[in-house]
Parts: C-alpha cells; structure tokens; sequence
C-alpha cells in the first residue's frame, strides 16, 4: 500500500492544491484516518475534514462567488444535477 501511494504521489504531484470536506460522515473520515498514515504530510496538509462549521480559510482560497450559500458562500445552491434526470425515479 505504501509503494502504491508513494508512486501515486511521484507521478502526480501538484494535481490538487486544497480539498475541503464538509459535514464528512464517519465513513468517509474513518478510512481517512488509516489512509493518511501511508501519505506524506504534504499531502495530509491538502485535505481537511469539518464537521459543522464553515470553514473560514475556504475563503483564502475559494471566491466565495463560487461556494453554494448552504457552505457559506454566495452561489444559489444547486437543487438538480447533471447527473440525475428529471424523471429519474419513478
């Protein structure tokens, strides 16, 4: 597992500057915690776990133009997806 992060982290560097993960569940945090033992900390610094609140250093980075105002920010939220389809259930 080591070896493969590690070629991961060779051949892909600079891909992601900052990911924020609000209101995370248990069952993507869980993973995380064992996960980031195998990473380097550049790469544990890249990724943050919030619970609650709005993380106020989203916006050191992010306009807050493109943030949906359910994150703190003040783009409409989104209510349909590319992905789902009108009458997708039925």
């Amino acid at each position: 597992m080591r070896k493969l992060f590690q070629y991961l982290q060779c051949n892909f560097k600079c891909r992601l500057f900052k990911t924020y993960l609000i209101n995370a569940s248990a069952a993507i945090y869980a993973p995380w915690r064992i996960v980031q033992k195998f990473l380097d900390g550049d790469t544990k610094d890249k990724v943050e776990f919030f619970r609650k609140q709005i993380p106020k250093s989203l916006f050191d980075h992010t306009n807050p133009e493109q943030v949906e105002e359910q994150f703190g920010g003040t783009a409409p939220n989104c209510t349909q997806y590319w992905f789902i389809k009108d009458n997708f259930i039925e």
